[in-house]
């Protein structure tokens, strides 16, 4: 919106974002509608529970993507730190986990072996869970804190000051993060090395109650 285009365009690019939501809709409800009378599958199984929880959050991001395009709520934001929150939902958040659940599964399906360890991989989605949400939930506010200070004309000082906690925050969401894929590799490092072969003809979803 802060371009230098012809606004024309920028109303027609605010239009085109806000209709991103009709096909996100019909993403998120196509496979939440899939789990049908399989939800405890997302407690057993560490594939689904990925991506599950990966679709979960193409719910936020497709509504923070569509409406922040418009001129009512694009002027507070932009330059802020909103926008990297928003990123980083897209792709630290639903992406991550999306393609988290695919390594998992590939990697047993390729190397045909059954995971090392489950308990790793769950230790694995509750850092990258918990350490996200963090960090996401902490760089929105410091956005919403940025904006008011960039339209009300505090000094930069000030805004600063303002938002640092929410910039340790931002920090150890990260750290958590980090320490949680470290703990990925290892797991998949070890499956690889490790991991109990799995009987021929059979598929590393058939197994997860072995596990």
């Amino acid at each position: 919106m802060s371009a230098p285009l012809p606004e024309w365009l920028k109303s027609f690019a605010s239009v085109e974002g806000v209709l991103i939501l009709v096909p996100a809709i019909a993403f998120v409800s196509n496979l939440l509608l899939t789990m049908t009378g399989k939800w405890k599958m997302f407690v057993e199984n560490i594939e689904i529970k990925f991506t599950i929880t990966g679709v979960l959050m193409a719910i936020p991001l497709n509504m923070q993507g569509g409406f922040q395009q418009t001129r009512a709520i694009n002027w507070y934001i932009h330059g802020t730190g909103w926008i990297v929150a928003h990123a980083h939902l897209a792709l630290l958040g639903f992406s991550t986990f999306l393609e988290a659940a695919a390594v998992y599964y590939g990697m047993q399906t390729l190397m045909r072996r059954k995971l090392y360890s489950l308990a790793l991989a769950n230790f694995h989605f509750w850092m990258l869970l918990i350490g996200f949400t963090t960090y996401w939930v902490s760089m929105t506010i410091a956005g919403l804190i940025q904006g008011a200070g960039k339209i009300y004309e505090v000094p930069y000082i000030d805004v600063v000051i303002a938002e640092h906690p929410y910039m340790i925050a931002r920090w150890v969401g990260g750290t958590m993060v980090f320490l949680g894929n470290c703990v990925w590799l290892y797991n998949m490092w070890k499956t690889m090395r490790q991991g109990t072969l799995i009987p021929a003809g059979r598929l590393p979803h058939e197994l997860a109650y072995e596990r």
